[in-house]
C-alpha cells in the first residue's frame, strides 16, 4: 500500500438517524431478530413459502452503525481505556496491547498475554503494564518522614519533583520497571531521601536534579556521582569550612579563603608594634627580638660573611637540621595564565622529580537535556610521567539548576584529558585541574 491509499474518514456513523433497534445477545426461538450470537437467524434465510421471515432492516442499520461508530472513534485517533469487565470477557488483554491511561495524558503498554490486571494500582506492584509517552511532571509535596509509595500513574511520568521539610530519613518506592526517571530533590532538612523499587536496593538522592535508572530490581544513578575514585556528576560548593570530598570548589570559595588570609595577615602586622621589639636577648616568651640582635648573636657562632664556608661536612649539617635531601631541590617554577602550570620539585618514589599542578580553561557546546557532552583536550604541557587525578568546575557562579550545571572529567593519558558538561541551557566554560608528576 501507499500513503495515497488512505481511505476517507467518515464523520457520521452509518444509519445515525435511521431506524434501528438494539441487538440482543441471543435470538429468541422463531424470531427474525438479529443477535450477537447468531447474526441474522436461519429463518431470515428461508423462503417465505417455507415459513421464512425477511430480515429486519433495523437490525442491519444497528449492526453497521455500531461498526462505523467504532471506525469513527479510531479515525479520530482515540483509544479505549482499560476495562476490567471487557478484560474478563475476552480472557485478558494480549501482549502488545496499548491503552490510554485514566488521565488521558499517556498510554499503557501490555507485556504479557491474557492480562486482566488494572495497570493503575496504588502499591507500585508489577501489573504487566508499563508506561509509554506519558506527558507532564509528577510533583510530590509535603514529604516529612517514613515510606511513600508512588502509584503507577504517578511513576508513569518521566519527570518527578519531590519537596518538603524532612524530619527523618525518608524512602520513596518506585514500580519495578526498566526505565529512567529525571528526579529533582527540593526537600529541606538534614535527612536523606532514598529512591528504591518495591523490592531491591536504591540510591540516596542528592539535592537538585538527578537522573536515576531502574533495571527491575535496583535503582542506580544513570550518570554516577563523582568521587575520589569515580568520575561523574560533580556538585559545586562555596563552603570554606567543609571536609566534604564529594564537592567541587567554586571561585567564590577560593576568594573567601584568600580574603580571610589577607585579613588575618593585616591584623598580625598591626599588632607587631615597633615599640615592642627588643634590642637585647633574654628569656621572655611574649616579646619580639630585632633582626640586628639575632644577626649579631649568630655571627658569634657562624661566619655569616663567609657564607658558612667553615662547615666542612655539609651533608651532616643538613641531617642535624632535619633538612634531608629535599634541601637540595630547586625552586618551584610556574606559568600563570587562564591555562598554566606549577612545577614543584619533590622526592617521589625515592627519586628527585617535579610534582606538577596544571589547569586549563575550556569551552564546551550546549548539552542535550539529560545527557553529558564531552570532548578530549590536550594538556598545554604534558605531564612528564603520569597524570594522577583531575577535577572540573564551571567557570561561572550563576548557572540555572534546571539545566544540569554539572561537570565531569576522565584521565586519558599523561597528555590528554576528557572533559564533560551536562549544562543544557547554553555552551559552558569549564576549568579543569590536573595533578601529576
Amino acid at each position: 500500500m501507499k500513503k495515497t491509499d488512505l481511505p476517507a474518514r467518515k464523520p457520521v456513523p452509518f444509519g445515525a438517524n435511521g431506524s434501528r433497534r438494539d441487538l440482543t445477545a441471543k435470538t429468541p426461538t422463531g424470531s427474525n431478530q438479529a443477535s450477537y450470537d447468531a447474526g441474522f437467524p436461519p429463518i431470515t434465510m428461508t423462503i417465505k413459502a417455507a415459513g421464512g421471515l425477511p430480515p429486519d432492516g433495523r437490525d442491519m442499520n444497528q449492526a453497521l452503525n455500531e461498526l462505523y461508530t467504532g471506525y469513527r472513534w479510531h479515525n479520530a485517533g482515540a483509544g479505549y481505556p482499560f476495562d476490567a469487565d471487557f478484560a474478563t470477557a475476552i480472557g485478558g488483554y494480549p501482549a502488545g496491547a496499548k491503552v490510554p491511561n485514566s488521565t488521558n495524558d499517556g498510554f499503557w503498554l501490555n507485556t504479557i498475554d491474557g492480562n486482566t490486571t488494572n495497570p493503575e494500582v496504588l502499591d507500585a506492584s508489577a501489573t504487566g503494564w508499563v508506561p509509554v509517552n506519558s506527558y507532564g511532571i509528577t510533583s510530590i509535596t509535603g514529604l516529612e518522614t517514613g515510606t511513600i509509595t508512588l502509584t503507577t500513574l504517578q511513576a508513569a511520568k518521566e519527570e518527578l519533583v519531590f519537596s518538603g521539610n524532612l524530619i527523618a530519613d525518608t524512602t520513596v518506592i518506585f514500580p519495578p520497571w526498566i526505565r529512567n526517571w529525571t528526579v529533582t530533590n527540593h526537600c529541606q532538612g538534614n535527612f536523606t531521601l532514598t529512591c528504591k523499587p518495591l523490592s531491591g536496593t536504591g540510591v540516596v538522592l542528592p539535592s537538585g536534579r538527578n537522573v536515576i535508572r531502574c533495571d527491575g530490581s535496583q535503582i542506580i544513578f544513570a550518570i554516577p556521582v563523582a568521587s575520589l575514585t569515580q568520575h561523574g556528576l560533580t556538585r559545586l560548593s562555596s563552603a570554606t569550612d567543609s571536609n566534604d570530598e564529594t564537592l567541587a570548589v567554586t571561585p567564590k570559595a577560593v576568594k573567601a579563603a584568600y580574603d580571610l588570609a589577607k585579613t588575618v595577615t593585616e591584623e598580625v602586622n598591626k599588632k607587631l608594634d615597633k615599640a615592642s621589639v627588643l634590642q637585647t636577648t633574654g628569656n621572655a616568651t611574649d616579646k619580639v627580638i630585632s633582626q640586628k640582635v639575632i644577626t649579631d648573636e649568630l655571627k658569634s657562632y657562624l661566619k655569616i660573611n663567609n657564607n658558612l664556608s667553615e662547615i666542612k661536612n655539609k651533608a651532616e649539617a643538613r641531617n642535624n637540621l632535619g633538612l634531608g635531601a629535599a634541601a637540595l631541590l630547586k625552586a618551584a617554577t610556574a606559568s600563570a595564565n587562564e591555562s598554566g602550570h606549577i612545577f614543584i620539585p619533590a622526592i617521589i618514589n625515592g627519586e628527585e622529580q617535579n610534582f606538577m599542578f596544571q589547569w586549563m580553561t575550556l569551552a564546551l557546546d550546549k548539552a542535550e537535556s539529560g545527557k553529558m557532552i564531552s570532548k578530549t583536550f590536550k594538556w598545554t604541557t604534558p605531564f612528564p610521567n603520569a597524570c594522577l587525578t583531575v577535577m572540573t568546575s564551571l567557570n561561572k557562579t550563576s548557572y540555572s539548576t534546571n539545566y544540569s550545571p554539572v561537570t565531569a572529567s576522565k584521565i586519558i593519558n599523561k597528555s590528554q584529558v576528557e572533559v564533560a558538561s551536562g549544562y543544557s541551557a547554553s555552551p559552558s566554560t569549564v576549568v579543569v585541574f590536573g595533578i601529576g608528576y
